[in-house]
């Protein structure tokens, strides 16, 4: 499989859209008689599967720039929450940003689909939430 379908898909696959998969397949099975098709930019599929990739890296921004936490006591320590809408699969996929970049609070993440929890060790799923769970 050539590389730039790897990428093509890493971000396709965190989208919403249900055919999703049935399209990286489909682009899969014509890389089999076509290797190059991947790189064919006229080609509708591959044009379609683009903008996929480009509205994930989209919300990933999104997420990453205007993610607001809000401190709130825990048990007399600060936690920092904040409450996020993504529009597609992203939430594991931008834990490593957070990790890294407020590695020192302990901070929770709240979405409807999941939400992320870090204690200073250890990052911790766990279910979606509503917009009344954050502060």
């Amino acid at each position: 499989v050539p590389a730039a379908f790897m990428a093509l898909a890493r971000s396709v696959v965190l989208h919403r859209d249900a055919e999703r998969f049935a399209l990286l397949y489909t682009v899969l099975l014509r890389l089999r008689r076509q290797p190059g098709a991947i790189e064919d930019r006229a080609d509708p599929l591959v044009r379609r599967l683009e903008g996929f990739a480009r509205e994930v890296r989209k919300d990933i921004h999104k997420m990453r720039a205007f993610l607001g936490f809000r401190e709130v006591d825990e048990d007399g320590a600060p936690r920092f929450v904040a409450w996020f809408e993504p529009e597609h699969h992203i939430v594991r996929a931008n834990a490593g940003f957070f990790l890294d970049r407020f590695a020192s609070m302990h901070w929770s993440i709240l979405t409807p689909e999941l939400s992320l929890h870090w204690d200073g060790e250890t990052l911790a799923e766990g279910p979606g939430a509503t917009k009344r769970d954050a502060p």
